[in-house]
């Protein structure tokens, strides 16, 4: 399918699934703004279905470079951006824990810090991220939200974490180097607690 089709198609896609929306138009500008929200979770919905493909075609053996290539990235970028990183686990269960308290002065130095160890943000809430270990390190950064600097950090391979919290947008990427062995600091280190929080 041609790229013009296709935009067509998708197009019309998010007006099938709203028909309601397409007939108030003339009503007002707060109609745009309900449009704009279908067309927000369809962006999701495309990228899930992206990384779904990719996932795919790495199983059936496609290289990260050739992947890169259909993208228009570079290998490095694409592995980056939809890699899937070696899980660690405590016995059999996934190491997940949860970052608390923190706050929007102190949690991008102490996200900095425990990525070196292999933890990640997976999620995050009131005074809280949820981490993930993984055999990797990882990298963490936070912006004032708006599609363009979200749609140029995913082009360098970074990945979303959970939804928006006003201002900020959250994203991790994970730095296909091996994590450092033993625990961060200590006056980080109790701030790594049993995950009861809830994912966000």
């Amino acid at each position: 399918m041609d790229p013009v089709s296709l935009s067509a198609a998708i197009a019309q896609a998010v007006a099938n699934a709203t028909p309601e929306l397409s007939k108030r138009l003339g009503e007002g500008e707060d109609v745009y703004a309900e449009i704009l929200e279908v067309a927000a979770q369809a962006h999701e919905e495309t990228r899930s279905i992206l990384q779904s493909t990719v996932d795919s075609a790495r199983r059936a053996g496609h290289s990260w470079e050739a992947i890169g290539r259909i993208l228009g990235v570079s290998k490095q970028a694409a592995q980056q951006r939809f890699g899937r990183p070696q899980q660690a686990f405590v016995g059999d269960v996934p190491a997940v824990k949860r970052l608390y308290p923190v706050n929007a002065f102190n949690e991008m130095t102490v996200l900095r810090e425990v990525g070196q160890f292999g933890w990640h943000s997976v999620g995050f809430g009131v005074r809280f991220h949820r981490i993930e270990l993984s055999a990797e390190q990882w990298e963490h950064t936070r912006i004032i939200a708006n599609p363009k600097a979200v749609s140029d950090l995913e082009a360098q391979g970074w990945q979303r974490i959970g939804e928006q919290s006003f201002p900020w947008a959250y994203f991790s990427r994970c730095l296909h180097t091996p994590r450092r062995h033993g625990d961060p600091p200590p006056d980080i280190l109790w701030l790594i607690r049993g995950d009861t929080a809830p994912n966000r």
